[in-house]
């Protein structure tokens, strides 16, 4: 067998196991939320509004995806 050849299955075995790995790792975990009376976290923009204007703060939007 070539060198070449060796190498070629060498690293298309690596990349089949670098695959297996991220797919089995990828959404294992659970999403964590932050403590909602800690970071003042709200899931409804019209208590957000309410809550930015009662505290005189601008108002952040933040847009999360999974993975």
């Amino acid at each position: 067998m070539k060198i070449e050849s060796l190498v070629g299955i060498g690293s298309a075995l690596c990349f089949v196991a670098i695959a297996a790995v991220l797919r089995s790792a990828g959404g294992t975990a659970p999403q964590e939320e932050p403590p909602p009376a800690e970071f003042a976290w709200e899931t409804d923009l019209a208590a957000a509004n309410r809550r930015a204007a009662k505290e005189g703060k601008p108002l952040v939007v933040l847009f999360r995806c999974p993975p």
